[in-house]
């Protein structure tokens, strides 16, 4: 019996040790010691930590089939991400993946067609997967989430809101691309983030370099994935107003701030004139949230619910569903609503066929 797999639900449900502790009526150093492995989890200690819980009992003896690494979460502690969640993030996220290769292993899966590697800046980086992932090299792109997904990355959906926190990427085994997201966020920033994300995978193997400059390299990759360069030139035509902007985003799915900076790096308009559309965003309160005339429908991904709906049916026996992955029914049906069913449109396209060829029994 696993002690990491008790610091794994405790981490998940945000508890200390003394907290759990106090629950299953045992010392905080017993949790300590069971977590470090170096006490054996007894049948009565484990049956009143599954009461607690709400975890069954085989999830404390499953062993995970790869380990999850941190991956660009690391970063996060630069930023603004309390360290409970960011901690929490990682575990759920964890959990998450190992259900999703659970199923996976019982479907004939998606073959990666992104690249693990490309040595090149981050503008030839995106140009080259871009165009890898079958997009026009002038046009906007729709279905991101989709799109990847198609290509073999696993695209897991927190089934919470996690405030700071809107997506994070590794390698596990160092041959499954992930990229997490939480959702609730804009549609325009939801992708923005995984376009980031995206361009950490391809760029950034480790994250031994410096924080900012790794960052700026990611941002500048999203950038130009999103609204390349040449694209860019043609459309931001001055003046810069942020009318004009507001069109160009409903074009392009970028956020109306990300596009000052773009016209900015560009060269388009000065430090000063930056400084001044950024004060008219702030002045409207767009630096919090943009007009909901022009919000974007954020993505949900598909692969993870639909790999359920192969297995369990369509309208998904969550019982059966839950007991296989050892985990919480409630628990297992919020996973299963983070992520889009059959019948839940993505931003443009029909989403229901898109991977509908993409798994098969084996």
């Amino acid at each position: 019996m696993s002690g990491l797999r008790v610091k794994y639900v405790r981490e998940i449900l945000g508890m200390t040790q003394a907290e759990l502790a106090e629950v299953v009526g045992v010392q905080q150093s017993m949790v300590a010691m069971l977590e470090r492995g170096g006490r054996e989890l007894s049948t009565d200690l484990l049956e009143r930590i599954a009461d607690v819980t709400g975890f069954p009992q085989e999830f404390f003896v499953e062993q995970p089939k790869f380990e999850f690494p941190l991956g660009s979460l690391l970063f996060r502690k630069f930023q603004r991400l309390p360290a409970i969640d960011k901690v929490r993030s990682h575990r759920i996220a964890q959990v998450c993946f190992n259900a999703y290769i659970n199923m996976a292993a019982r479907l004939k899966t998606i073959p990666l067609r992104i690249p693990k590697r490309i040595e090149e800046d981050p503008y030839t980086a995106a140009r080259l997967v871009r165009s890898g992932l079958g997009y026009d090299p002038d046009g906007p792109i729709r279905n991101l989430i989709n799109r990847l997904e198609r290509c073999g990355v696993v695209i897991i959906a927190l089934p919470e809101l996690i405030k700071d926190l809107d997506a994070f990427s590794t390698w596990v085994n160092g041959q499954i691309p992930v990229i997490v997201i939480t959702l609730g966020k804009p549609g325009e920033r939801q992708r923005f983030s995984i376009a980031h994300e995206l361009g950490h995978l391809i760029l950034h193997q480790s994250f031994q370099d410096e924080f900012d400059l790794i960052e700026a390299e990611a941002n500048k990759f999203a950038r130009e994935l999103l609204f390349p360069e040449e694209c860019a030139r043609q459309e931001l035509e001055p003046p810069i107003t942020l009318s004009g902007l507001a069109e160009l985003k409903s074009r392009w799915g970028l956020s109306i701030k990300s596009l000052v900076y773009c016209a900015y790096e560009l060269g388009i308009i000065s430090k000063r004139q930056r400084a001044y559309l950024y004060t008219q965003i702030n002045q409207r309160g767009w630096n919090i949230q943009e007009p909901e005339i022009l919000h974007l429908r954020p993505e949900k991904p598909r692969a993870f619910r639909q790999m359920a709906e192969r297995l369990y049916g369509e309208n998904i026996n969550y019982k059966k569903l839950s007991e296989d992955l050892h985990l919480p029914a409630f628990w297992t049906k919020q996973i299963m609503d983070a992520h889009a069913s059959k019948h839940e449109p993505p931003d443009t396209e029909k989403q229901s066929s898109v991977l509908q060829a993409d798994f098969h029994h084996k």
